[in-house]
């Protein structure tokens, strides 16, 4: 255990300290680091209203039968045999070129 507690980070500092037969590795993992995000999904403002959120359990053993069914429901409902447009990409002006620089700001609107 001494043997373990003597590495890069103080004895003291070590989240380990106050366990006696408990090692904690606290080096980076440079394999599981591509694996970590910089900010919180689109839906949420802050990391720790993402981890709230995925702590909630969604099953119907721990919700009310109608806060389970709103859980679990499809975000978006389309008809059986509805055509859907395909998704197209935005028209986007190349990177240094203005509005007013554009070849189409010469054009006289029709």
């Amino acid at each position: 255990l001494q043997a373990a507690m003597s590495g890069s980070v103080a004895p003291e500092l070590r989240q380990d300290r106050h366990l006696e037969h408990v090692i904690i590795n606290e080096k980076r993992n440079r394999r599981a680091s591509k694996f970590l995000v910089e900010k919180a999904p689109h839906n949420f403002s802050s990391a720790d209203q993402y981890e709230r959120s995925i702590r909630q359990p969604l099953g119907p053993a721990w919700n009310t039968s109608l806060a389970h069914k709103k859980a679990i429901q499809k975000q978006v409902v389309v008809r059986s045999g509805k055509m859907i447009d395909p998704i197209k990409k935005p028209k986007t002006e190349p990177k240094g070129v203005t509005a007013s620089h554009s070849k189409h700001a010469s054009l006289p609107s029709a």
